[in-house]
């Protein structure tokens, strides 16, 4: 992707908070910054050089504003800014002075150059401002700088001088814009400005309490997106829109269903899903309904779903068809906000044939543009505005890659060296533009990176100074995109688009299909696979967005997070290992099927294949539910053929008969009977029957034994005899 970061696009000017010099004075810490006395100097006729002087280390200037942005006849132009003290001691700053540079400004390169360096211009001196006090420590002290009659200072009509604004040696450059005269057809100027998320996986994960911070960070108010949606809703740009943030979420569980704080699963340690929470949906249905009612105004581009990463799945083919489907769904939205979802914006990678071919492919046709960075066509004729078409006809839009990150920056929080340096670098990019071929009716494009982070205050300072550019003209992308289709064709060759690499290199293809797979079958036998199966889609899809480039580990992070939970579920459910002994020609064959997850599994069918033909199972699959951590049993009939061993192995299938869970192997010991078992077992039970009646008539024989009498005593007993 390019221009990520605010900072990336001034390149080497953001080297220009120098600390030079050697002396350090101290003095008593002002209690607030001060302000000193404006000097107004008038431009003197000679060319005058600045004397050297040496400032303090830990000194920096920045430039807050410079207005107007393109001075007319009669227009004094005001310089303002600070001179910022990183230092702990307060130190010294004379005079303020800014000094016309003697650089010729008439290229891209040129722009770059002059704002990326910090020598001394040698010039004569426009104005200069005496600082009183000493720039007190870790704060500041501002200046203002005027300078009357900008127009009479060149010799061209209209255009921009460099400029240099300078305390003693700490050095920045900047430009001034005038025109004394309209000598020029405008540039008819489109702005894209994308609307997507950033790469938190946290956005993705199981409910509760993270993830409702993540989406609160994504999408609450004072957000990235609020700030940037807020900055530029009244501003003439074209949004390109994430379809993703025109669907509003699930609807949060009611009283009677579980609450979305998950529980701990003690099978692997991953958290039940259920759905998105309050907070979240509510905030995911506020943007929706945000966007809907604002987009229109804004003819807006519908990104592929998940702002999809086309430029990487050209790169990988096995990609490609993951990423179609996606293309297609945008589709479906751009109606709802009278969008249009043909125009193409791959984040980064090689531009050759070969990817303009995928492209095409996956947008089931060449699309009516395709949206790159001017540096991603070499040799291409500078003279050529923001549109053309390839050598085989595809319609381009160049974005003016020169000003992106410029561009975001001034429209940054704190940017490094003040949003009226980063403005006035846009205004001198549009006038070199204008000037290769200034008779000529152009496009221009100018975008935003991905990821942009703006601050709504200096947006619209920004958005105002470009709107007074007399040489910028207003229009939508979709007028250049009609301009496209009838641009002549380019025979520039293919450059790169960005240098980041996709994460997507991470993991192969085939990984990654066989893992959408497994999670859809693992969540359509999940009691829950209701908020389960589109949480796990969502992240998957969103593994294939843009906003991960140049960021692999988090993309990792959520990748590995996902597959953990599906082989979970996938691992969970199981028949248990056992040793059956089949004692007959036919009979039944019982196994145990556990699950070991939280939930309830259904829908789960039981498959049976025999290892070798000595046993065949004569049943249909069977199909069971299970409670959590639970078990239960299912039997197959089955008819044994031959005796000895057999190996069972048992499937887990999903509804749709693909395969889930692991398979296990149940081992039987097959002894077919055959019909001798039936007469051995009858004559055993006869020898039985026959033992047990002859024991029984012996017993009715065997004599019996008369009960011996037992003598009484009578009382006519001799004394001392004994009775018998």
């Amino acid at each position: 992707m390019r221009g990520l970061g605010r900072r990336a696009g001034r390149g080497a000017l953001l080297s220009l908070a120098v600390v030079l010099g050697a002396g350090t004075a101290a003095y008593a810490a002002p209690a607030a910054v001060t302000t000193a006395p404006i000097a107004l100097t008038a431009a003197p006729a000679a060319v005058t050089t600045a004397p050297a002087a040496v400032t303090p280390a830990g000194l920096t200037i920045s430039v807050s504003a410079i207005t107007p942005a393109v001075a007319r006849p009669g227009q004094t132009v005001t310089v303002t800014g600070t001179i910022d003290n990183a230092g702990e001691s307060p130190l010294s700053v004379p005079v303020v002075r800014l000094v016309r540079g003697t650089t010729t400004i008439d290229t891209r390169d040129a722009v770059t150059t002059w704002a990326g360096t910090t020598t001394r211009a040698a010039g004569s001196v426009l104005a200069s401002e005496r600082i009183h006090e000493p720039v007190p420590a870790g704060g500041s002290t501002a200046f203002r700088l005027r300078v009357h009659a900008v127009t009479g200072l060149a010799t061209a009509t209209w255009g921009v001088l460099p400029v240099s604004v300078e305390a003693g040696s700490v050095v920045l450059h900047t430009f001034l814009g005038f025109q004394r005269v309209k000598e020029y057809e405008p540039l008819r100027t489109a702005w894209l400005v994308p609307i997507t998320l950033g790469p938190d996986p946290d956005l993705w994960g199981p409910p509760g309490a993270t993830r409702e911070k993540a989406w609160r960070t994504a999408l609450g108010t004072g957000s990235r997106l609020d700030r940037l949606v807020m900055a530029t809703q009244s501003e003439p740009v074209t949004w390109a829109i994430d379809p993703l943030l025109l669907h509003p979420a699930a609807a949060p569980p009611t009283s009677a269903t579980p609450s979305p704080t998950p529980t701990t699963s003690t099978s692997g340690g991953l958290s039940v899903a259920q759905a998105a929470g309050p907070e979240e949906a509510s905030l995911r249905t506020q943007l929706a309904a945000r966007l809907t009612a604002l987009a229109k105004e804004h003819g807006p581009i519908l990104l592929p779903d998940d702002d999809a990463d086309i430029a990487a799945a050209a790169a990988l083919p096995d990609y490609a068809s993951a990423v179609d489907s996606l293309v297609r769904d945008a589709a479906q939205s751009a109606g709802a906000v009278d969008g249009r979802a043909d125009v193409a914006w791959p984040a980064g990678g090689p531009w050759t044939s070969t990817v303009e071919r995928s492209i095409a492919s996956v947008y089931g046709g060449t699309p009516k543009a395709v949206v790159l960075p001017r540096s991603a066509m070499t040799g291409i004729d500078p003279a050529i505005g923001s549109t053309a078409r390839t050598r085989s006809g595809t319609p381009l839009l160049l974005a003016e890659d020169s000003a992106t990150a410029t561009a975001a920056e001034a429209m940054s929080e704190r940017p490094d060296h003040g949003s009226g340096a980063a403005t006035e670098q846009v205004v001198a990019t549009t006038a070199v533009v204008l000037g290769e071929r200034p008779g000529v009716s152009r496009d221009l494009l100018l975008d935003l990176p991905r990821g942009a982070d703006v601050s709504v205050p200096a947006a619209a300072s920004f958005f105002s100074a470009l709107g007074s550019v007399p040489w910028l003209a207003p229009t939508g992308v979709s007028q250049l995109v009609s301009d496209a289709a009838k641009a002549d064709r380019t025979g520039a060759g293919g450059g790169s688009i960005a240098a980041t690499t996709t994460p997507l290199r991470q993991v192969p293809a085939s990984a990654y299909a066989a893992l959408r797979t497994a999670s859809s079958v693992g969540a359509q036998i999940r009691a829950d696979g209701e908020s389960v199966g589109p949480r796990w889609t969502a992240a998957l899809e969103v593994l294939l967005s843009a906003q991960w480039r140049g960021d692999p580990a988090p993309w990792r992070a959520l990748y590995d997070d996902v597959a953990a939970q599906v082989q979970t579920t996938t691992r969970a459910v199981h028949v248990s290992p056992q040793t059956i002994s089949f004692l007959a020609d036919r009979g039944r064959v019982q196994v145990t099927v556990v699950n070991d997850l939280d939930v309830e599994v259904q829908d789960v069918t039981v498959e049976l294949i025999p290892d070798n033909p000595r046993l065949r199972i004569d049943s249909t699959p069977q199909t069971v539910r299970i409670g959590p951590h639970s078990r239960t049993t299912t039997a197959f009939d089955a008819t044994a053929l031959a005796a000895g061993p057999v190996g069972l192995t048992a499937r887990i299938l999903g509804p749709t008969g693909v395969e889930v869970g692991r398979e296990t192997v149940v081992q039987v010991a097959v002894t077919p009977t055959g019909s001798w078992i039936y007469w051995a077992l009858g004559g055993l039970a006869a020898l039985a029957f026959g033992g047990g009646l002859v024991r029984n008539i012996r017993r009715r024989r065997r004599p019996t034994t008369p009960p011996r009498a037992v003598p009484v005593a009578t009382g006519g007993a001799a004394t001392g005899g004994e009775a018998r």
